[in-house]
């Protein structure tokens, strides 16, 4: 397939930061290029990452002039903003998959001390309930109840957050580990 751009590049990916969205074979093709850029290249900078993609994807001259004026490097520029949208997307949507997967989260979830993005320590944190990827945590900040929503990969960062502060034994991944592992017999 050829490269080219869509009618409206905006209407074309408005949905490209959502779970359900599948790119079409045009899309996939500067998918592709993106990340080749980003992974294969070590690319960072949007002008490095779109003259590697101009030179794989060889846009027209019409496609390169499309709107220049009033977007830096044209419609073809927002394709390429738009793929590495979806791509850092399908990175959190990983990485919200993977802590889910690890913790397996269920109501009555003992956590232990939390650190939220505020600095502030929480202590007793148990899950309440858990609703898709929504966890409602009820939790002590000294004698006051709190009670706040996090996703799993929140609750890693903030499990992760007190443990760099020595407020708990355990990062996310230990945590999780220990919560699995079998109950040692004991003999009585």
């Amino acid at each position: 397939m050829k490269y080219h751009l869509p009618e409206d590049t905006y209407k074309d990916w408005r949905l490209n930061c959502t779970r359900g969205f599948v790119p079409d074979a045009r899309q996939a093709l500067v998918i592709d290029a993106v990340r080749k850029a980003i992974e294969e290249e070590e690319l960072f900078h949007t002008a490095d990452v779109y003259a590697f993609c101009v030179k794989q994807l060889a846009p027209s001259p019409e496609d390169l002039a499309k709107n220049t004026r009033s977007v830096e490097h044209g419609e073809v520029g927002m394709d390429l903003y738009y793929a590495r949208e979806y791509l850092d997307a399908q990175k959190r949507f990983q990485a919200r998959d993977l802590a889910m997967a690890q913790l397996m989260p269920s109501p009555g979830l003992q956590l232990g001390t939390l650190v939220l993005p505020n600095q502030k320590r929480y202590t007793g944190a148990r899950i309440e309930a858990v609703e898709q990827d929504a966890l409602t945590v009820l939790a002590k900040r000294g004698r006051t109840s709190c009670r706040f929503v996090l996703s799993a990969e929140g609750v890693r960062l903030c499990i992760n957050w007190a443990f760099e502060r020595k407020q708990r034994k355990s990062d996310f991944d230990r945590f999780c580990l220990e919560l699995r592992a079998p109950l040692a017999l004991t003999e009585v």
